[in-house]
């Protein structure tokens, strides 16, 4: 159930962005992750953060980077560190879509659960990645 879930619901809100916005859910993905860093993220940590690999955030921010949205500057404390921060036109473009996609969360999940069902969700979710997290660190 958890695995066509998750396909069904990808599947849709690709589908969702690409007929509703210009922007791809990967680009929202990475966009979100870091407009939740202060000062943007850092490559290492925005890795880790995405649904992608790391060669693919590679070629995604690069993409990104030439449409306007994100800039990739070296970290103040730590030169060799890159961070990646969005610019004005991500930022603009971060707002638009975090508009729709709040209301395609409210339509497809909210409205079909109650606040105490969300928050058993969401708690169930987060123990699940933390078993994963502490299987892989094994």
């Amino acid at each position: 159930m958890l695995l066509e879930t998750y396909r069904d619901l990808f599947s849709f809100l690709e589908t969702e962005f690409r007929e509703e916005t210009d922007v791809e859910l990967s680009y929202y993905d990475v966009m979100l992750h870091i407009s939740e860093g202060e000062g943007g993220r850092r490559m290492t940590d925005l890795a880790q953060a995405v649904v992608k690999s790391k060669s693919g955030l590679t070629a995604l921010v690069d993409r990104m980077e030439k449409e306007g949205l994100v800039e990739r500057r070296p970290d103040p404390d730590d030169r060799r560190v890159t961070r990646v921060t969005l610019t004005a036109r991500g930022e603009e473009r971060f707002a638009e879509v975090s508009r729709h996609h709040r209301g395609v969360v409210r339509r497809v999940f909210t409205s079909r659960v109650s606040e105490e069902e969300a928050r058993v969700v969401i708690d169930v979710l987060g123990r699940v990645r933390e078993g994963i997290a502490c299987e892989e660190g094994t």
